[in-house]
């Protein structure tokens, strides 16, 4: 089997860097520059959620599809390496190598978040789990997160990831034997 780890590279910050185009250069010199201890970024896979994976040579499909994007429409970096263990962090075949998933704002279908936050809802409203909840980067208190689960509403929701215990541990070590799920928000227009 396979092992595979978890180290999220969150978006990026700075005003200049906004209207950058988004390539796979531009992702590789991201990863590269928040995670100076990662081995050569070229042997790892791509992965465009809703689009699929993309070999490390298939730098022209990938920007293809990121065609039009800028770093302002990064969500965030996510850089899996061989570490942990991949079926059961995935629920997928075995990698042979390492992979990069890149997610973009307001990429995630409606539907799909529509049905991750009434799953997440209903772990909450049961009690059975009690998964870490972070919303925009911040963890929520354990002792708000039901309460603040069951106010959020649809209208307000960017996007929504649920991570069950080998990417949550990996993350947040014992703390995170529940899982996680994690919301970014945006403002509601009036």
């Amino acid at each position: 089997m396979k092992k595979i780890g978890l180290l999220v590279v969150f978006g990026v910050g700075a005003a200049v860097a906004q209207a950058q185009p988004l390539t796979k250069a531009y992702i590789d010199n991201l990863v590269k520059a928040t995670n100076n201890h990662v081995p050569l970024v070229h042997n790892y896979k791509y992965f465009l959620p809703y689009s699929g994976f993309y070999e490390a040579k298939d730098s022209l499909k990938l920007n293809k599809k990121l065609r039009a994007k800028t770093a302002k429409d990064l969500l965030r970096v996510v850089l899996m390496h061989p570490i942990g263990n991949t079926e059961e962090a995935l629920g997928v075949e075995l990698f042979s190598q390492g992979f990069i998933t890149i997610e973009l704002k307001s990429r995630q279908p409606k539907q799909q978040k529509r049905e991750m936050l009434a799953e997440a809802k209903e772990i909450f409203a049961t009690g059975s789990k009690n998964p870490i909840l972070v919303i925009n980067e911040v963890r929520v208190s354990p002792d708000e997160a039901k309460a603040t689960i069951a106010k959020l509403k649809f209208e307000e929701l960017d996007a929504i990831a649920i991570y069950y215990r080998a990417l949550s541990t990996s993350v947040y070590g014992q703390q995170g034997a529940d899982g996680m799920i994690q919301i970014w928000t945006r403002p509601l227009k009036k």
